[in-house]
This record gives C-alpha cells, sequence and structure tokens, in this order.
C-alpha cells in the first residue's frame, strides 16, 4: 500500500512544517511565501515542456492538479498574512511547502515513464471541454439539490467545488486543458460522492450507514472494473486509479474499525475520483486507437443500470481482486438513479465529504 504509505507521510511532513513555523515572525512568513511561489512557477514552467502520451497522462494530470492545490494554499495564504492571520498563515504555508516539496518526486515518476501513443492536443481540449461541461452541470444540480432540501452543510462546501469549476474554466480558456481537466475530474468526484450523501435515508432520525456500506462498495467495484479495462484493454497502467483505489480501502477498512463515518465518505470520494481517472484514461486511450475494445459503460449515453450492475459484479473473481478491491464520466448520476428508486431525499446536514487525497 505504497500510495496509502505516502499520503500518510505527506500528513506527517505537513505537521513537522507547521510546527517548525510557530516561532516565524511575519516577514519570515512573507519570505517563505515568495520562496515557495517562486519553487512552484518553476515546476509548473517545467511541465509544459513534456509530451503528453496515453503512458505518462495521468501523472502529468496529477501532477497539474497538486500543482493547482499548492497554489490554492499560496494564495490563502497570502490573505491571510494581508489580515494578520498568522495561525491559518502557517497551516496553509506548512501545506503549500509538503505538497511543492514532493512534486519533485511526482516529476521523478514522469520522467521514468517512457513510451505510450502521443495525445493530439485537439482532442485533449476536445475531451476536457466535455469533463468541463458535465462537471458545471453537476456541480449546479448538486447546489440545487442541497439548498432545496435545506442541507447547508452541503451548500457551505459547495463554495471550494464551485471555485475549483470557475477555476477550471479559466485555465481551459488559457489552454491549460491537463489541469482543467484535473480539476473537472476533482469536481464531478466530489459532487458524486455529495449526491449519495444527500440521498442518504434517515430511519427513525438515524443516517442508515448501511445504505452508504452499499453504495460505497458498488463505487468501489465500479472503479475496479473502469480501471481494469482501462489496463487490459488499452494496454497502460493506470497508477493514479490503482493508488486511489488502494487509499480508499485503507479508509473504508478503518471505518470499518472505528465506525467513524467521516472514512466511509473519505473512501467514498476516493472511489469516485478512482472510477473518474480510469474513465479519462481510456478515453483519450481510445483516442489513439490504443484500445482494443468499447468500453463496457458509456456514460455520454443513456445506459441499463442493471446491465451495468451485472457486469460489474460478474467479472472474473481474480480480476477484481488483484487490485485489493473489486464510473464512467457520469457514473455518479447512474448511481443517483439507482439510489433514487424507492426512498425520499433526507436533508443530511451532519454529514461532508473530506479532503482525502493527499500526496
Amino acid at each position: 500500500m505504497y500510495y496509502t504509505a505516502a499520503s500518510l507521510g505527506f500528513q506527517g511532513l505537513i505537521n513537522y512544517y507547521q510546527d517548525e513555523m510557530q516561532n516565524y515572525t511575519a516577514p519570515q512568513l512573507e519570505n517563505l511565501l515568495n520562496q515557495l511561489n517562486n519553487e512552484l512557477q518553476y515546476y509548473e514552467n517545467a511541465l509544459q515542456h513534456y509530451n503528453v502520451t496515453t503512458a505518462n497522462i495521468d501523472i502529468v494530470i496529477g501532477i497539474y492538479d497538486r500543482i493547482f492545490d499548492a497554489q490554492q494554499s499560496l494564495s490563502a495564504a497570502s490573505q491571510d498574512l494581508a489580515s494578520n492571520d498568522i495561525s491559518d498563515a502557517i497551516s496553509n504555508l506548512a501545506y503549500a511547502k509538503a505538497r511543492i516539496e514532493t512534486l519533485g518526486d511526482w516529476l521523478a515518476v514522469l520522467n521514468a515513464i517512457k513510451g505510450g501513443a502521443p495525445i493530439s492536443k485537439e482532442y485533449l481540449e476536445e475531451l476536457t471541454s466535455m469533463y468541463l461541461v458535465y462537471a458545471q452541470s453537476i456541480t449546479e444540480y448538486t447546489l440545487s439539490l442541497s439548498n432545496a432540501v435545506g442541507a447547508s452543510s452541503f451548500v457551505q462546501s459547495m463554495n471550494s467545488v464551485t471555485q475549483e469549476v470557475q477555476e477550471a474554466q479559466n485555465n481551459y480558456q488559457n489552454g491549460l486543458y491537463p489541469l482543467a481537466l484535473a480539476q473537472s475530474l476533482d469536481v464531478i468526484s466530489s459532487n458524486d460522492a455529495m449526491l449519495h450523501l444527500l440521498f442518504t435515508p434517515i430511519i427513525n432520525g438515524q443516517v442508515n450507514t448501511q445504505y452508504l456500506v452499499n453504495i460505497t462498495d458498488y463505487v468501489r467495484k465500479l472503479a475496479v472494473f473502469n480501471t481494469y479495462e482501462a489496463e487490459n484493454n488499452c494496454n497502460l497502467f493506470p497508477m493514479l486509479a490503482i493508488s486511489y483505489i488502494d487509499f480508499g480501502n485503507y479508509y473504508l477498512a478503518r471505518y470499518n474499525s472505528t465506525g467513524n463515518i467521516n472514512d466511509l465518505a473519505a473512501a467514498l470520494q476516493l472511489y469516485e475520483l478512482a472510477a473518474s481517472y480510469s474513465q479519462a484514461l481510456y478515453e483519450l486511450a481510445s483516442s489513439t486507437n490504443s484500445c482494443s475494445a468499447t468500453f463496457a459503460v458509456s456514460s455520454i449515453v443513456p445506459i441499463n443500470v442493471n446491465n451495468t450492475v451485472n457486469a460489474v459484479l460478474n467479472a472474473p473473481y481474480n480480476q477484481l481482486a488483484s487490485y485489493n478491491a473489486a464510473p464512467p464520466l457520469a457514473v455518479g448520476i447512474a448511481l443517483v438513479a439507482l439510489a433514487v428508486g424507492g426512498i425520499a431525499i433526507f436533508s443530511i446536514k451532519s454529514l461532508k465529504t473530506t479532503s482525502s487525497k493527499l500526496d
């Protein structure tokens, strides 16, 4: 479980830097902010010189996603320092410093990847546009539904999602398609997870956690199936998707041990992320004629949910188990359609998804 170990170590690195900065003066924090901005610009410039292929596209997307993550933290730290909020500034700078420090490791992985079919900028733009439009639509839907059912905690957590959609739009307009695609995938995954939480029934005043367990297990199997399809039919190694499944398994095991609903929500979001990444990777590889078969689940056209379930659950167990576990673009919507049958929409004010993608 290398990705899980790295992510837990990453959290330890953040804590270390937070402790280190406790005695920093405001001018020292300002200097660190400028230094980190310069370092981040270096990585962003370096990444633009890589040729995107079917072999490295998910790592490229992942690095762009982490660059954006660091940018957000540095921007927040700048605002904190301007308002003399030293405590929050330290938290944001510690996170950004850890994130930027590990970008070198991600570039080392990228440098080690060879081969793959070149992906045209035109198709990358086209696919990014499609995912971005979907990200915008599902965000509007989730926000409207949250307001309609009075789920105030979800409305508040949607602020960061809405901001990421706006950032994705800007990056798309500026031709930063891998970054815009990464942000769109994040937004879609976050919305999917929130929708499942919103549709969780309340029975006798209690959240039906078994419903969430069933949905999480279902999404886990779909994530594994999507990842298997990308690897088996396109001769790819979807490293990020496999890593997110791995980390999701960690949170799911922790939930089974502690019963903490936040761990279950974190697992659900990671499985959604894995499913989205593997689907996007498959579609990018298909544009180069690198795939041998049509993807089993299509999200662009209406699908039969029951057939989808059967396709996943009837896949050979050794294929699913190969990732120690068992959606396409809109599989979250398909799952919502499956979940809505026979249940009402309840207001859930106590549940929030957690930001669980670390390293």
